[in-house]
């Protein structure tokens, strides 16, 4: 598979990065930065949502319908985070999105998720027929979007656990293309407690919500 950014330049995308590299990490609206590490002292793994622009409509979606599953996810020990590559957009992406959210500056989480490399859009990509079709997508669930702000640079998620591994990797291949939902949440079941994974398991997690146009990947959401 071979990346390619905007202005028609490829690089070939190194190993999968599976340890969480040093990322400096700051709060909206704040310039004191971190080390991401710092957000796994707590001992709980993190999923990070690492999304492309926070005024796209897309992403709002994204954000809008991981988060209905906050509690399960939770439930499982897994702290969610959002990283964004600017603050543009941010408050506002606050009412789709109730967790933390952090900026990456050098916008290395996105390199991660593009393995060393930042994974670009065409600019022509916004006229593509699968972008057409995820764009009314996620208008028929009610969500709209703003102009504004940087959005051909791609994201994704990880969720890494208390030690650094990266259990779980998702990287965006083309616009409104998220991480499948059923699978992000069988990633947290695996890094939750034996008792509470098996607690989860029999009463089911209710996907149905996600059904008529909600996006679970490249093909319908499966129960």
């Amino acid at each position: 598979m071979v990346f390619e950014s905007i202005l028609g330049t490829k690089a070939e995308p190194g190993p999968l990065i599976t340890t969480l590299p040093e990322i400096k990490l700051h709060a909206v609206g704040d310039a004191a930065k971190f080390d991401a590490s710092d957000l796994l002292k707590e001992g709980k793994p993190v999923l990070f949502l690492v999304i492309r622009r926070p005024r796209c409509v897309l992403c709002r979606e994204q954000a809008g319908e991981l988060a209905k599953f906050k509690a399960t996810i939770e439930r499982c020990g897994v702290r969610m985070v959002g990283v964004l590559k600017e603050e543009l957009g941010a408050d506002e992406f606050k009412a789709f999105w109730p967790a933390p959210l952090f900026v990456d500056d050098d916008k290395e989480f996105y390199k991660l998720v593009g393995r060393g490399s930042l994974h670009s859009a065409k600019k022509t990509d916004y006229i593509a027929p699968q972008t057409l079709s995820n764009l009314a997508r996620a208008k028929t669930k009610g969500y709209s979007g703003l102009t504004g702000g940087e959005g051909f640079i791609y994201g994704g998620l990880v969720i890494v656990k208390p030690d650094g591994e990266i259990s779980y990797q998702y990287a965006e291949k083309h616009w409104g293309d998220h991480a499948p939902l059923p699978e992000v949440i069988e990633a947290c079941k695996a890094l939750a407690p034996e008792d509470v994974r098996a607690a989860i398991n029999k009463e089911g997690v209710d996907f149905s919500q996600l059904s008529n146009g909600a996006y679970c990947g490249d093909t319908a959401c499966r129960m």
